[in-house]
């Protein structure tokens, strides 16, 4: 796990005549997130910007520029050309122009010759138009002082020389950069406002991302979660999921969508991305249960048959006993580095009473591993000893009184005037809460092992179809139908199974131990590639 990027506070002060190309030089540069710069004055000083411009007039403009794209048939998603700025005076001339070309242009070589002709130009006026509108949108953010306006944001660290010459260039020399580091920022030490989170991952690690920033973002003080994400996600379908040839065309499929030439946006090349590693997770677990697309006798399985109920001679347990043990003990370890986690993002944001005194905190985790390791001595030994009742009880204990004492260490009196029934009742709902969320969500992991059980069942329900039709006329042909479709249906059904439990999981079992999901994702202004 990393930290996300370092931020950085930018004020920006420019006199008004320079307000316009400051801004669209900041929004090409598309690195500051901005954020309400009257609010960040003191004494709220500053004043809105007036914005007496009519963004009706834009927003026509595009709509007519938008339908003579569709008419003259222009590919929409085509390359923007470069072309000069055009002010919205001469967009509208142009436009009405276009227009009157194409009025009774409904022969097809008509249309395509104006498509031709004025296809990149009304690609590159609708981006302009969109980056104007943007423009007006971000002046909302703005805060103005008789001749001189401000701009607030946040922008990494390695962007603020960037920004400093932007600033410097727009201004010819005149405008001020204030840099403020995150930490002494006067609204985020009063909790007013919270330091958006920018991750700093590579590509590989971007569909990770993806699922995490679907359910919120972590805190800027926080860890990153995204490995720890990644790894879990994979294994446990690896888990569900393992098969070397279904795996394998898993692992073809993710390619195909990361590498094609194909137009495929960024969302579906991360995907591709993420499918890849499933299925390689697929192709080593695959190894480990012996599975060829779902046929088991090719090879011999590493570690267990998903389907084998029978215990080998010199074995305790049968390959499925073994196969959910390990489901369980996955959720265990998985478990433990969530609280673990969780744990150091409180001590990390000072936060040291609640990482210590809290049911996913230091005395949830002594109680968590207190407990199993008193459930296994009972099962190998028969007995327990009264320290192992200690070892469990006493983190109980101290999770019970934890208002109380609070209220102690910071002399507010024992129950600080709230009702002591009522705190007690909140510490009994606590401990409740602390015993059956471990245990459920630690046997939620079965569920694991289970669907790799199921993954396992489905494919054998194929090659008994396959049997079945052994005696008949072009059995072989027949055979092979059953196999393909089979293998079809079993790696689009199961694998979006695999997928949505996996989800489930991360998202309910883990998330739920450590993650606050109560950060601002960095979000910049930028005009770049505006559509």
């Amino acid at each position: 796990m990393f930290k996300p990027v370092e931020m950085c506070k930018i004020n920006v002060l420019v006199l008004n005549k320079h307000l316009t190309e400051t801004t669209r030089k900041l929004g090409g540069k598309g690195s500051l997130h901005l954020v309400d710069a009257v609010a960040q004055s003191e004494s709220h000083l500053l004043n809105s910007v007036d914005d007496e411009h009519d963004k009706s007039a834009l927003r026509q403009l595009l709509e007519k520029a938008d339908s003579l794209i569709r008419k003259l048939g222009v590919d929409e998603n085509g390359d923007v050309p470069s072309m000069d700025d055009l002010g919205e005076e001469e967009i509208a001339a142009r436009l009405d122009k276009i227009v009157a070309d194409s009025k009774g242009a409904d022969d097809a070589d008509k249309l395509l010759k104006l498509k031709e002709e004025h296809g990149g130009e009304l690609l590159f006026i609708r981006s302009q138009l969109n980056a104007l509108l943007s423009m007006d949108e971000a002046r909302k953010h703005f805060g103005q002082l008789s001749h001189l306006s401000c701009i607030s944001g946040w922008a990494p660290k390695t962007e603020v020389d960037g920004i400093r010459q932007i600033v410097d260039e727009a201004t010819n020399g005149t405008g001020i950069v204030e840099v403020i580091e995150a930490e002494d920022d006067a609204l985020v030490k009063a909790g007013v406002e919270s330091v958006p989170v920018k991750f700093q991952n590579g590509p590989l690690l971007r569909p990770f991302q993806m699922l995490i920033s679907n359910f919120g973002m972590p805190r800027y003080n926080e860890l990153d979660p995204t490995i720890f994400v990644g790894i879990t996600f994979v294994l446990m379908f690896g888990f569900m999921f393992g098969d070397i040839g279904q795996g394998l065309v898993l692992l073809l499929v993710g390619l195909f969508m990361k590498f094609s030439k194909k137009k495929f946006d960024e969302t579906i090349r991360d995907a591709g991305v993420l499918l890849s590693f499933c299925g390689l997770s697929a192709i080593v677990f695959g190894f480990f249960y012996g599975s060829i697309f779902g046929y088991e006798h090719l090879i011999h399985h590493l570690w267990v048959n998903p389907l084998k109920m029978d215990i080998a001679e010199g074995s305790l347990l049968s390959d499925i006993h073994r196969l959910l043990l390990t489901a369980i003990g996955m959720g265990v370890v998985f478990t433990s580095v969530a609280i673990i986690i969780n744990i150091i993002n409180h001590f990390m944001t000072k936060h040291v009473y609640e990482g210590i005194f809290d049911k996913f905190g230091l005395l949830g985790l002594i109680f968590y591993w207190s407990a199993l390791a008193t459930g296994l001595w009972m099962v190998i030994k028969g007995s327990i000893a009264t320290w192992q009742i200690v070892l469990i009880v006493t983190p109980l204990v101290l999770l019970f009184i934890k208002e109380p004492l609070h209220n102690l260490l910071h002399k507010h009196g024992l129950f600080h005037g709230e009702s002591p029934f009522g705190i007690l009742l909140e510490g009994v709902l606590d401990l409740m809460e602390t015993f059956t969320g471990y245990m459920s969500g630690t046997v939620s992991f079965i569920r694991v092992g289970a669907f790799a059980i199921s993954h396992a069942a489905l494919c054998m329900a194929v090659f008994l179809i396959v049997g079945m039709l052994s005696k008949l006329p072009l059995s072989s042909l027949w055979q092979a139908i059953i196999i393909v479709v089979g293998n079809v249906i079993v790696i689009a059904f199961e694998g979006m199974v695999a997928g949505i439990q996996c989800i489930r999981l991360e998202y309910y079992e883990l998330f739920g131990k450590y993650f606050s999901s109560e950060g601002v994702e960095y979000k910049p202004f930028s005009l770049a590639n505006k559509k």
